[in-house]
């Protein structure tokens, strides 16, 4: 279904729902249409949720509300007249709030103004990262899936198998980090990070992770993808793994900032050079440039998401941080290095616990969501945690002006 699948659900307008009807598309595995309004009843809520676990259970998919069909081929825009677009938007999300368990992250809804009056509302559906999901409404605890013909309840043996493929997917993600962080110690498979007090950033697409990507316009992915320091010359080249950009003083197998863009969608960013030795007279303490590395950690996963999105990857997004090279380092973020809360890493590489993003846009406050990564690498230097980037609720303060 490229007429939708192509666009971000930002760029979707009236004449791409009228594709729909004008080339006649039918109802399959990702696309499904209704005619009218979820209703308001505990049935309509259930058909409802029925529809979002399944798309999610299965390879994630569209369902627009809006257009009607017969016999699954789309033929007719009918707007939405009843409610106000945002708060039928708001409705349904809380409906899918509720309704389902685990929580569904990723799930994005618009609408659409049709010229002929009301609105048609567009909700993608991204695959789950940990599935199965049920429905957890009115009683209902029921996992569904989809096929061609709809959605279908799972058997035992499908749910045991969807389970599996869940707790298989962390796996996956989590091997490919650590065979990643273990490979820029070497020159095996890829560039060498040299430098001491390395920044890694790792971006997993979680949705769109399945399918090639095309990385064939390298002007495209040169101006959307580069290491986050530029000092040295730059080098940029395909390689089996997709496309490779990267900052080196001396020699093209060592690197001291890269981007790896993977054929599958996956993004790794790593910089390194972040600690450095004080003077001798505050007793040759080593630290960490905190200021500059959550600067390039915020601009590292924004840069990097951004540009996947371009090539037509959606949320969610799995994002792993990662420091290494940073034994005995303390964080300092105010340039105080006799500070006597700094305290020094007890080990030699710091994995973070990875977090969802599950927007594809980058609104103001988007860093709330890295925030349990910097409370984690604030605590590990000794911190209760980050107050300096966030508020007591967790929402974004920005960066102090002192930095």
């Amino acid at each position: 279904m490229p007429v939708l699948e192509s666009l971000t659900i930002g760029e979707v307008e009236e004449i791409h729902l009228q594709e729909l009807i004008d080339q006649k598309i039918q109802e399959n595995q990702d696309l499904e249409y209704k005619r009218d309004a979820i209703g308001s009843n505990d049935e309509a809520k259930k058909e409802f949720l029925k529809d979002i676990v399944a798309f999610a259970n299965t390879a994630g998919g569209h369902l627009v509300i809006g257009i009607e069909e017969a016999d699954g081929v789309a033929i007719k825009l009918k707007g939405i007249l009843a409610t106000s677009a945002d708060q039928e938007i708001r409705r349904l999300g809380s409906i899918l709030e509720n309704g389902i368990e685990p929580r569904l992250v990723g799930v994005q809804i618009r609408h659409v103004m049709l010229a002929s009056g009301g609105y048609a509302l567009l909700i993608r559906i991204p695959v789950s990262w940990n599935p199965p999901h049920r429905i957890a409404f009115a009683r209902q605890n029921r996992f569904f899936a989809r096929n061609s013909g709809g959605a279908y309840e799972l058997s035992v043996e499908q749910l045991r198998a969807s389970f599996l493929g869940g707790a298989n997917l962390s796996q996956r993600i989590e091997a490919f980090r650590q065979e990643r962080l273990a490979r820029l110690g070497t020159n095996i498979g890829g560039p060498k990070l040299v430098g001491s007090g390395q920044l890694v950033i790792h971006i997993v697409p979680l949705s769109g992770a399945r399918n090639r990507i095309d990385l064939s316009n390298d002007n495209q992915l040169l101006n959307d993808f580069h290491p986050l320091s530029r000092v040295g010359n730059i080098n940029f080249r395909y390689n089996i793994d997709g496309y490779l950009v990267q900052a080196f003083s001396e020699d093209s197998a060592s690197a001291r900032s890269l981007c790896q863009v993977f054929q599958d969608g996956k993004v790794e960013v790593a910089n390194a050079g972040y600690s450095f030795v004080t003077d001798p007279k505050f007793g040759s303490v080593r630290i960490i440039q905190g200021d500059q590395l959550s600067f390039d950690l915020v601009k590292g996963v924004e840069r990097s998401i951004k540009g996947i999105r371009k090539l037509g990857v959606s949320p969610p997004y799995w994002v792993g941080i990662s420091i290494l090279d940073a034994f005995g380092c303390r964080l300092n973020t105010q340039k105080n290095y006799l500070d006597q809360f700094l305290k020094p890493l007890d080990r030699n590489s710091l994995i973070l616990e990875p977090v969802i993003l599950k927007a594809a846009e980058f609104v103001d406050g988007w860093q709330s969501d890295l925030r349990p990564i910097f409370d984690d690498l604030w605590r590990a230097f000794g911190f209760r945690k980050c107050e300096i980037l966030f508020d007591d609720t967790g929402r974004w303060k920005g960066f102090p002006g002192s930095w």
